[in-house]
């Protein structure tokens, strides 16, 4: 049903066109073709740190042709990550832009020419430094050019870690709050017998205790002792004795059948936040501990608590790249919901959220994507709002189903999107409309994706 819509809709608009023979001729030569470059190598051109948190790189592609794409994009880690690039001004760049009047390409043996807008899409190897470019630039000369290839770029390592997962958060009572973070990958289970933690599987946690007066984690930078309680070991009396514990902001590495401690003692911890997404990072400096997670802490938000939906599984991916339209429908979900994608017909109950993302190839590229309510702006980088299509509700909606019965669809024309993770590998979807957040980390590898 979704398929004949969408065929459909390309019929018609193809019909249309076919019968307006001006509009065909007005539309001949305004737009020039693109030219294909293919890289071969990137170049590490230098870092900026205009901050704590920001980075910005300026990263050079080269052809076997002498042509060169001079890049200056921006991120929060150190190296450059898997984005969707999209272009800002230098005041105004963040995470996942690229620098507005600082960006060119130069053919060979010519003068290097701004980029106008486009987006560049980067996916960098998941354990390893390949990186490979796509998408379309266009020029301020008007010339369009598409990106394929790429290169290796070795970025030296502060001993980066992310934490995907926030584990646990509670306010104190004492002036302070506690937030741990995971990176997952072990178990721990209490053996009855010994009374002592047994961890198998490997893993880090990051306790850190923030100062706060009103039991909630604002943003801001929190130095040692004065912004956060620094780790340490503390004698406990519990009745049973005086032991020593560990206490305060620590690093923790599960390893071996052990949990080892490492005290954080030094840096500043810096705390930003986007509307409920908070980003909190740790740089140390060169050979020591870089930690940083990006998530919502519900229990701690001082903006109020949102409704978290964690999804799960991955119950269908349509891509209708080769019917002419940069659509790939993917359909994710929690409980004992199930789908059959021949009838388009749910089984079970549980809550489902549907992604409508633009595919330049059916892929499924990392990065931010923000919401498109129109066709027009329906390109790389974006999400498809809701939408009535002739066969019932499009574009991005969710649903929760009572033994195979749909409650109230919530239509979604708002929000920001963001995917991370490389194709084969799982990927972890946040999708931010108003109080609500949808997120989880699914395997869709059965999809090709």
């Amino acid at each position: 049903m979704k398929l004949t819509k969408y065929l459909f809709g390309a019929l018609a608009a193809l019909a249309l066109t076919a019968c307006n023979e001006k509009a065909v001729d007005d539309l001949q030569g305004i737009y020039p073709a693109p030219t294909d470059v293919t890289f071969t190598k990137a170049e590490d051109a230098g870092i900026e740190k205009p901050s704590k948190t920001i980075k910005i790189f300026t990263v050079n592609f080269t052809d076997n042709e002498g042509n060169l794409l001079s890049m200056k994009l921006v991120g929060d880690q150190y190296f450059v990550h898997s984005a969707a690039y999209t272009p800002a001004n230098a005041a105004d760049a963040k995470k996942g832009n690229y620098i507005l009047g600082q960006s060119t390409y130069a053919p060979k043996g010519g003068a290097a020419v701004a980029i106008d807008h486009g987006s560049l899409i980067v996916e960098k190897e998941e354990a390893g430094d390949n990186y490979t470019v796509s998408g379309t630039l266009w020029l301020a000369n008007g010339e369009i050019i598409r990106t394929h290839g790429g290169g290796k770029i070795v970025y030296e390592p502060t001993d980066p870690t992310y934490l995907p997962e926030l584990k646990s958060a509670q306010n104190n009572y004492d002036g302070t709050v506690t937030a741990t973070f995971t990176t997952g990958g072990y178990t721990e289970t209490l053996d009855m017998t010994t009374y002592q933690m047994v961890y198998t599987g490997e893993g880090n946690d990051w306790q850190v205790v923030f100062n706060s007066a009103d039991g909630k984690l604002h943003p801001g930078t929190y130095s040692p002792g004065t912004g956060y309680k620094v780790g340490g070991q503390e004698t406990v009396d519990w009745g049973f004795g005086p032991m020593l514990m560990d206490v305060g902001t620590i690093w923790y590495t599960i390893a071996n059948g052990a949990k080892t401690a490492q005290y954080i003692t030094s840096g500043d911890i810096i705390v930003t936040k986007e509307g409920p997404i908070y980003t909190i990072l740790l740089d140390q400096g060169k050979g020591k501990l870089f930690i940083a997670y990006e998530g919502p802490i519900a229990d701690l938000d001082p903006d109020g608590s949102f409704e978290t939906v964690k999804l799960d599984k991955g119950l269908n991916a349509a891509n209708y790249v080769a019917y002419g339209m940069h659509i790939l429908d993917i359909v994710l979900a929690n409980g004992d919901l199930g789908f059959d994608p021949n009838t388009w017909q749910y089984s079970g109950s549980g809550d489902m959220i549907q992604l409508e993302v633009y595919t330049e190839a059916g892929e499924l590229n990392p990065g931010e994507y923000t919401v498109a309510n129109d066709d027009a702006s329906f390109q790389a980088g974006t999400f498809r709002g809701a939408y009535d299509g002739m066969f019932g509700l499009s574009g991005t909606f969710a649903n929760k189903y009572a033994a195979g019965v749909p409650g109230e669809a919530e239509r979604i024309t708002d929000g920001k999107l963001t995917v991370s993770g490389n194709a084969g590998s799982p990927r972890t979807f946040t999708l931010i409309v108003g109080g609500k957040i949808y997120t989880g980390t699914v395997d869709l590898s059965a999809f090709g994706l």
